[in-house]
């Protein structure tokens, strides 16, 4: 305080600024350092979706939601009652071991002491399902390709979508297409010099012309032209920030094009140099919603969130688990399909042969019980109609 002229003059109160730093957004989630629990992280933000990642998302003081101690991936035990690998569905407590170094189980030890018997080194045992236990390509778990084998060991040689052509160029995987998918790639077909193993020889442009023509006219031929269908790559071209080796030097880009054109190519919001994983698919970029759609679409190093696996159609006859398929692994078993007198719950309406009463199917023997229910419905059907016009020849007949 001081005293001027008979005055008491006070001095004025100085108050100090925030630093700078806290009016910054370091993680760009739109929330400045003061405003955000943790500026360093996307997912941290007031209002950001709580996780259950043992840390506080929307800064709201609270660590996971009380919902985080069920069941994170599907298999029917949370962390709380022992699963010791919630984000695994083949791990929890009472699981079968299996020869695979991961503690299956949660009893503590990864793998039996019979494991030392698996003798093609695939995790299977022959007591464990192992019908070719020479083959390490060959057990319960493996996925079944059409090779006329038993891969999955299921006691079905390929699956039935082996035997669909499904590019419509003749040939089907069982027949040796090796990309089903691909009108122009089939064993027989004519090579092109487009990197593609066209005839399925298991080489690509394996022919003689693919050494000697220029299909781009750039001057160099398909055998040094490291892409000879763009007439902007050829070795000496000059390299541009395009995402292509337009010299085939084996370097997509120059030495500067990360500096010179750090720019937001696919208009999301995010840089490469933010994060963004894929700068050219406006889709993918962190803090993006993760979809089931095999692509790690926020770019956390995670291509699909676990419950995925339920959304998955494993047997290829259209449904997923998630959608009506009662039993994902046998394509003759889905919502909404005929019921057939096999012994299978066919519909997944949870009753077995159900409709095969109605039809007469359960009175058919030997191969006849194989025969779907509309099958012999409609020969039930041919009998009568067999009876009806036995009887009008009859009257007629009697009347002559």
């Amino acid at each position: 305080m001081v005293a001027t002229a008979g005055l008491m003059l006070c001095a004025p109160t100085l108050v100090r600024a925030a630093p700078e730093t806290e009016f910054i957004d370091d993680d760009r989630d739109g929330f400045r350092a003061f405003e955000d629990c943790d500026d360093s992280s996307p997912y941290v933000h007031p209002g950001a979706w709580e996780f259950c990642d043992s840390v506080d998302n929307d800064c709201d003081g609270i660590i996971d939601l009380p919902t985080c101690v069920l069941d994170q991936d599907g298999d029917g035990i949370s962390a709380d009652q022992g699963d010791c690998n919630d984000s695994n569905a083949a791990v929890y407590p009472g699981a079968f071991e299996l020869c695979d170094g991961v503690d299956n189980d949660c009893d503590g030890d990864p793998d039996r002491l019979e494991c030392a018997g698996d003798g093609d080194g695939d995790g299977w045992l022959e007591e464990d399902g192992d019908c070719k236990d020479d083959n390490p390509f060959v057990n319960p778990g493996a996925t079944d390709v059409c090779d006329g084998m038993d891969n999955d060991c299921d006691g079905m040689l390929d699956r039935p979508a082996c035997l669909i052509d499904n590019d419509g160029d003749g040939l089907s995987e069982r027949d040796g297409d090796c990309d089903d998918g691909n009108l122009f790639v089939y064993p027989g077909a004519y090579e092109y010099c487009d990197s593609l193993d066209n005839d399925c020889s298991g080489e690509a442009d394996d022919v003689a012309y693919c050494q000697t023509v220029d299909q781009d006219r750039d001057g160099f031929p398909a055998a040094l032209d490291c892409n000879d269908l763009n007439s902007l790559v050829y070795p000496g071209a000059d390299e541009v920030c395009d995402g292509l080796d337009n010299n085939c030097d084996g370097v997509p880009e120059a030495d500067n094009c990360a500096e010179a054109f750090d720019v937001d190519q696919d208009g999301d919001g995010w840089l490469s140099s933010e994060g963004d994983c894929n700068d050219a698919d406006p889709m993918v970029f962190p803090l993006a919603p993760d979809l089931c759609n095999g692509v790690d679409d926020n770019c956390d190093g995670i291509r699909d969130p676990a419950y995925c696996t339920q959304l998955r159609d494993f047997d290829g006859d259209g449904l997923s688990p998630a959608g009506g398929d009662c039993d994902d692994l046998d394509s003759r078993v889905r919502a909404g399909i005929e019921e057939l007198c096999d012994g299978l719950d066919n519909d997944c309406d949870g009753e077995i042969d159900d409709r095969c009463g109605e039809t007469g199917c359960q009175s058919l023997t030997g191969g006849a019980a194989a025969f779907g229910c509309s099958q012999a419905s409609g020969g039930a059907a041919d009998g009568w109609l067999l009876l009806v016009l036995a009887a009008g020849l009859l009257r007629r007949r009697r009347s002559a």
